[in-house]
């Protein structure tokens, strides 16, 4: 006799038990057939990712739901005229939302939804970075690195962020793959958490899909992220899409988003410093040499024939290195992989960097290699030698001798014997605590 055994049936989350909702997960319903609470959550404009940031938003506008259709003229606005940090973070976290809730429903209206002439963009096939890591002992296979027979450019791009300079050499007819390069701090704790609160140093999550690809990092790489870039490791990111423009152009979605690789490396925040902006240790200038060097290395080996770097310097991801050196170093090392990444671009926005003749200076480097370090003679101290006595003779010293004894007042032991009073004062105190008549002195 054959037992038969039922399946359990599936029981429906309890949020959507209510008659007037029916289930709205995958496979379970067309779009429509649901509530309306149930109906904006599938389309991902309420997704549970974006509780948090939904509810703080309720500080920027109250009735908006779906951040795609945030006009890009007050996102411009405000970008130029709100310097308070709380203000900034809002429209970080604003500028944020649209892109995840963009990732998440798969499209957008570009290049904005007030547009007359807009369009829908699918971006589907952008939603879903994948990385790897590669650790500080590991080395690509002999003949990864494939030779090219373009001609080597080395560019500057001041006042231009380095997602649009990756938007630029994307539409160039000659780029086939573009990376750029993510530098933090090592043991930095913001390495663990996407960050979208700074309108400028966190752009490639405001303007990206990276954001997905970060918060899947661990399970791609089977590894905490933090851990693996204090040790040295390079986490390449391939497949991120970048959806909007500059933030000061009022973040505009393209309507052919390009597709870029990112390589996050860690860097000592705030190395020792020397004059004429050298590294005052020779082991600080070394480690970077080599983490650039690892750069483009994995940069050729994953194919990429065009690389985009920015300055760590004065402040920017909390890193202060010295700024001739590392142009020096982007140079040498750019020259030397100038057969496998004929196209290098140093490029930044960042305010400090244009303060004082700052970017001038540092793009010359950067072209050109260091100008020669001017050697200062350093004068040693000089040693004062100590005052020399002159040599007395024995009967000099005999005479002082003799006058001292003369003025020395008599030892104690010569003085004559004093009794102290029998009977001491009130006021007297004694060296211990009881009976005064017990601790005087007879």
């Amino acid at each position: 006799m054959a037992l038969v055994v039922s399946s359990p049936r599936r029981r429906q989350p309890a949020e959507y038990h209510h008659e007037s909702m029916k289930w709205a997960g995958g496979g379970h319903g067309r779009v429509g057939d649901c509530g309306p609470e149930v109906e904006i959550i599938r389309r991902g404009i309420r997704a549970p990712r974006l509780t948090r940031e939904l509810r703080i938003l309720k500080a920027f506008d109250a009735d908006l739901d779906d951040w795609r259709t945030l006009d890009p003229a007050e996102i411009a606005w405000r970008f130029h005229n709100v310097t308070d940090p709380e203000g900034r973070s809002l429209l970080g976290t604003a500028v944020f939302t649209g892109t995840a809730q963009a990732s998440m429903k798969g499209s957008y209206w570009a290049p904005s939804f007030q547009c007359p002439g807009m369009e829908e963009v699918d971006c589907h096939h952008l939603v879903r970075p994948i990385s790897c890591l590669h650790t500080q002992e590991k080395v690509p296979p002999h003949g990864a690195m494939q030779p090219t027979s373009q001609g080597f450019s080395l560019t500057c791009a001041g006042r231009c962020s380095a997602l649009d300079a990756c938007a630029r050499l994307t539409h160039s007819a000659s780029t086939r793959q573009v990376a750029v390069v993510r530098f933090t701090g090592i043991r930095d704790a913001r390495n663990l958490s996407v960050r979208y609160g700074h309108p400028r140093e966190d752009q490639l999550f405001l303007r990206t899909t990276y954001f997905k690809g970060f918060e899947n990092i661990e399970m791609d790489i089977n590894a905490r992220r933090g851990d693996a870039i204090d040790q040295g490791g390079l986490i390449y990111t391939s497949g991120v899409g970048l959806l909007r423009g500059s933030l000061d152009e009022g973040a505009l979605w393209f309507r052919e988003p390009p597709k870029i690789d990112v390589l996050w490396v860690g860097l000592p925040a705030r190395p020792y410093l020397a004059e004429q902006e050298q590294y005052a240790e020779e082991r600080d200038r070394l480690e970077v040499s080599n983490t650039i060097n690892r750069v483009f290395t994995w940069a050729a080996t994953h194919g990429c024939d065009s690389l985009v770097l920015q300055p760590a310097c004065l402040g920017y991801h909390q890193l202060q290195h010295p700024g001739m050196d590392f142009a020096d170093i982007i140079h040498n090392v750019a020259h030397q992989y100038a057969r496998y990444i004929p196209e290098v671009c140093v490029a930044s926005d960042y305010p400090a960097h244009f303060e004082s003749g700052w970017w001038e200076d540092f793009s010359a480097a950067v072209l050109n290699g260091r100008p020669h370090v001017e050697a200062r003679l350093r004068v040693p101290p000089v040693g004062i030698p100590p005052r020399l006595a002159p040599k007395k003779e024995p009967a000099h010293l005999l005479e002082r001798t003799r006058n001292l004894s003369l003025t020395t007042p008599p030892l104690r032991s010569a003085l004559p014997t004093q009794r102290w009073p029998t009977h001491t004062a009130r006021s007297w105190s004694t060296p211990r605590s009881g009976s005064r008549l017990r601790n005087s002195y007879l």
